[in-house]
C-alpha cells in the first residue's frame, strides 16, 4: 500500500474522522482509524466507537491499494507537526506497519489488522429524506446544548427528532430546561416518525455541517445516517420513550417582555460573575420599561443590572440558573427575544420576536422569603 497526499488534506480528513474513534475502550483497535487507499477514489478514512461512526474521502495519489488501521491520536499528532508538503505514505501490509516520509521527517507507526475493524452498520429498509444543510445546522444548534448528561435517563441524553411530511421538529431537555425548534421541509414519508439521536451525534454533525449543500438522511428503527460533503455519519439511535414535551410548554401567559438579545446576554453574563460564586442564581424583575437583573453572594457581594424592555402585562420576578439563559442567548441569531411569564413558580418561556419556530423553557428556582412577584 502506497500513496502520496498533501499534508493539509490528510490532516483535515483525520480531524473529521478521529471524532468518532473511541477515547477509552477495551478494544484498542477502536482507538484507531481505518485507512483504505483506492486508485480511482483516493483515500477512505473511517472511525467508530460502535455508537457513532464517521467516514470521509480525501484526495490522494494512490500508487498501490490496500488498507490498515492506525492509532488515531498518534497519527493525527504526527501529521499535524509535519511541514506543509506532500507526504509519502508506505505500508507493510504483512506486518501492519506504516512508514511516513515528508521532506527530512520519517516516522514508523505500528497498526492493526484492518479485517478486525468493525464496519459501519447499513441503514437498511430506511426512511429517506433530504434536508438543506443550513436548516439542519440551525435546528441542531438551537437544541443541542439542552440535552442531559445523566446516564441514568438515556432518552434525555439525546434529542428527539420528529419527522413529518412538511416539517421537522427537534426537542431536548434535562428536566430543568427544554429547547424546541422546528423547520419547514418537504419530506416524502408515509407517516410521522419519531427518533432519539444521541447528544454526542448531533454535536458532531453540527460541527461538521456547512451552510451550503444538502444532507441525505436515512433512518430505520435502530440507526440514522447523514451523508454530506463526502462525509457520512452513522449513529445508533437511543431506545425508549421521550417525555411528552407538549405538556410542559405553558399555553398561557400574563406578561411578555421584549428585549434586545445582546443587551440581555451582556447583562446576565456580568451578573453571573457574582452568581456563579454561589449557586449561579440570578433574579429577573420587570419594572415598567426595565428588566432588573440581580445576583448576590453572601461572601463576595452583589450585582445589579438594568436593561431596557417593552413590557406587555404585569410586572414579575423570577429566579433562574444564569447558565441556562446564557446558553440559549449565545446561539440565537435574533436581534430581539421575547420572555413570557406567568409567575415566579412557573417556567420562563423564551421565544424569538419575529418567528414562532423556537421555544425555550427554563424552570424557576423557588425563592426563599422573596415576594412571588416583583413590583
Amino acid at each position: 500500500m502506497n500513496f502520496n497526499i498533501e499534508k493539509k488534506d490528510f490532516y483535515q480528513g483525520l480531524n473529521i474522522t478521529h471524532r468518532a474513534c473511541a477515547s477509552s475502550n477495551t478494544m484498542p483497535i477502536l482507538k484507531g482509524i481505518l485507512i483504505e487507499a483506492k486508485k480511482d477514489k483516493g483515500l477512505h478514512l473511517m472511525g467508530t466507537d460502535l455508537e457513532i461512526g464517521i467516514e470521509n474521502w480525501v484526495p490522494a495519489n494512490v500508487k498501490k491499494e490496500g488498507k490498515i488501521v492506525l492509532p488515531a491520536n498518534q497519527l493525527r499528532n504526527i501529521i499535524r507537526e509535519l511541514p506543509n508538503e506532500e507526504i509519502d505514505f508506505d505500508v507493510d501490509l504483512e506486518r501492519y506497519r506504516a512508514n511516513i516520509n515528508c521532506l527530512n521527517s520519517q516516522f514508523t507507526i505500528n497498526g492493526y489488522n484492518p479485517e478486525e475493524y468493525p464496519q459501519l452498520p447499513d441503514v437498511n429498509i430506511p426512511t429517506e429524506l433530504e434536508i438543506p444543510s443550513a436548516k439542519l445546522k440551525k435546528i441542531i444548534s438551537e437544541v443541542e446544548f439542552s440535552t442531559s448528561s445523566d446516564q441514568t435517563q438515556p432518552v434525555l441524553t439525546g434529542a428527539l427528532m420528529v419527522l413529518e411530511n412538511d416539517q421537522i421538529k427537534m426537542v431536548s431537555t434535562n428536566k430543568y430546561r427544554l429547547a424546541y425548534s422546528k423547520i419547514e421541509n418537504k419530506n416524502d414519508i408515509d407517516e410521522k416518525l419519531e427518533i432519539i439521536i444521541p447528544g454526542a451525534t448531533i454535536k458532531e454533525i453540527s460541527s461538521l455541517l456547512e451552510e451550503e449543500g444538502t444532507v441525505n438522511m436515512k433512518v430505520n428503527e435502530n440507526y440514522a445516517s447523514f451523508d454530506f460533503n463526502d462525509i457520512i455519519v452513522v449513529s445508533r439511535l437511543i431506545e425508549g420513550k421521550f417525555p411528552n414535551f407538549e405538556q410542559v410548554i405553558p399555553d398561557e401567559k400574563n406578561t411578555t417582555i421584549t428585549v434586545n438579545t445582546d443587551y440581555l446576554q451582556s447583562a446576565v453574563k456580568r451578573a453571573s460573575l457574582i452568581a456563579k460564586l454561589d449557586s449561579n442564581i440570578v433574579s429577573l424583575k420587570s419594572k415598567d420599561n426595565s428588566l432588573i437583573i440581580e445576583s448576590e453572594d453572601s461572601d463576595s457581594g452583589s450585582a445589579h443590572e438594568e436593561v431596557p424592555i417593552t413590557l406587555e402585562g404585569e410586572n414579575h420576578k423570577i429566579s433562574i440558573d444564569a447558565s441556562y439563559l446564557l446558553d440559549v442567548l449565545k446561539v440565537l441569531e435574533e436581534e430581539k427575544v421575547k420572555l413570557d411569564l406567568i409567575g415566579s413558580l412557573n417556567p420562563l418561556v423564551l421565544k424569538k420576536e419575529a418567528s414562532d419556530d423556537y421555544i425555550y423553557l427554563i424552570m424557576p428556582i423557588r425563592p426563599g422569603n422573596e415576594e412571588n412577584e416583583g413590583e
